[in-house]
């Protein structure tokens, strides 16, 4: 009796230890395409606060999310919002590297990014 009562015990407080956080993911270099934020009269409200799709040449544009329910905790300050508008304004001269993080339904959730002035290069997006 006392073996299971331990082996419970232990079991128990395995599963009770905090999951390994996972590093962030890089997504590919490319250009912000649009930017959309997500106001609280509109439907999309719930869902994310904002999104920031980025394209790249010969790639379709991929769509990171930020906020609420597709990415809970995983939201941008207005400082960090603003940087990317203005990104999406300059964006024959900035290119963006995003860090991300799954987030509900598989949506990418943009929890970082690096922002480089950049001049259509050979290897540029």
């Amino acid at each position: 009796m006392k073996i299971h009562t331990v082996a419970t015990a232990l079991l128990l407080g395995a599963l009770a230890l905090p999951a390994p956080a996972r590093a962030d993911s890089t997504g590919p270099t490319g250009r912000v395409r649009s930017l959309t934020i997500a106001t609280p009269g509109s439907d999309a409200y719930a869902s994310y606060r904002g999104a920031v799709e980025i394209g790249q040449k010969k790639r379709p544009p991929v769509i990171y999310y930020f906020g609420r329910a597709y990415c809970p905790g995983k939201d941008l300050s207005d400082a960090q919002v603003a940087l990317l508008a203005e990104a999406l304004e300059d964006a024959g001269k900035i290119r963006i590297t995003p860090r991300f993080k799954n987030g509900q339904g598989g949506r990418k959730c943009l929890v970082g990014f690096t922002l480089r002035r950049g001049g259509g290069g050979k290897h540029d997006d």
